[in-house]
């Protein structure tokens, strides 16, 4: 990394990141997590997912933030939030999508210098943020991501 540097890193959601790559890379490393944290902190993978739907959680969501020095505890950047009112294997395709536009949202909210805000949450009805809405990226969008 030292050789490319990087303006911005995404980090992988199953690795902790040593406390000195942390510090040398800090406020451009990110994290996609796959609950609205605070909630399910330090779970990875879709086990945020599983634990919400067991402690009957009504709202679900992925959140992308700071990777610091705390696991899960970083700044938050962007959040969006769904219902869980569906079975749990479609939360967690929804949670992939949900994660992808959160994830390219919180980028481009970085390469603008638009985080002045502590977090921004997508409401279906909230019109400012409906080109940022999963409804609204079509199949050729999804197809791409799949190839990745």
């Amino acid at each position: 990394m030292k050789r490319l540097k990087p303006d911005i890193v995404v980090t992988n959601w199953h690795k902790i990141i040593d406390k000195d790559t942390v510090e040398e890379y800090s406020g451009k490393m990110i994290n996609l997590h796959y609950s609205l944290l605070p909630a399910f902190s330090g779970l990875i993978g879709i086990e945020p997912i599983k634990q919400a739907y067991s402690k009957g959680c009504y709202y679900i969501g992925p959140t992308c933030h700071f990777v610091d020095a705390e696991v899960d505890a970083g700044k938050i950047i962007f959040q969006s939030a769904f219902r869980a009112d569906m079975p749990i294997e479609a939360a967690i395709g929804r949670m992939f999508r949900e994660g992808c536009v959160s994830l390219v949202f919180s980028i481009w909210m970085m390469t603008r210098g638009n985080l002045n805000v502590h977090a921004a949450l997508i409401c279906r009805d909230e019109p400012a943020r409906a080109e940022f809405a999963v409804e609204n990226l079509g199949g050729e969008f999804w197809k791409e991501i799949e190839l990745l």
